[in-house]
């Protein structure tokens, strides 16, 4: 009874804190701060935003001399 009602108090406490989460285990607690291993390059952003229908710069990804030309025209025309 006493562990079910610390647990409860544990989780009422834990509902108004955004950085962190708990995993209750009886009478065990871990705490876990969130982690991201996510990186986007430039071009991948502003292409999945423009996906999904943000408005962004015009842009193009080019590997080579000529196609950083290309690239030109198209963005000059």
């Amino acid at each position: 009874m006493a562990a079910s009602m610390a647990s409860q108090a544990a989780v009422r406490g834990l509902r108004t804190t955004t950085t962190k989460h708990v995993l209750l285990d009886k009478l065990k607690c871990t705490w876990l701060n969130p982690r991201r291993w996510l990186n986007l390059q430039e071009y991948q952003s502003k292409k999945l935003m423009q996906d999904s229908g943000v408005a962004v710069q015009r842009f193009y990804v080019a590997d080579t001399a000529s196609e950083a030309q290309e690239a030109a025209k198209r963005l000059s025309e």
